[in-house]
């Protein structure tokens, strides 16, 4: 995949929207996968993934 296809990806990501409202956990699992990719993890399962997204969705989503 080249670099320009990886970009053309990321500007493709939907992220919901409602007003002024955002969901924004695909953009934090995005981030967190690159993160342990960078570490030389190859893989993210929903079990490791799980609470460190719900506490990054804690810390910098939008109030519930």
């Amino acid at each position: 995949m080249t670099t320009d296809a990886i970009l053309t990806r990321f500007d493709e990501l939907n992220t919901w929207r409602q007003g002024d409202q955002r969901a924004p956990h695909k953009p934090l699992l995005v981030l967190y996968a690159l993160g342990r990719w960078q570490q030389g993890k190859p893989e993210v399962t929903f079990l490791e993934a799980e609470p460190v997204l719900t506490d990054l969705l804690q810390r910098f989503g939008p109030p519930a």
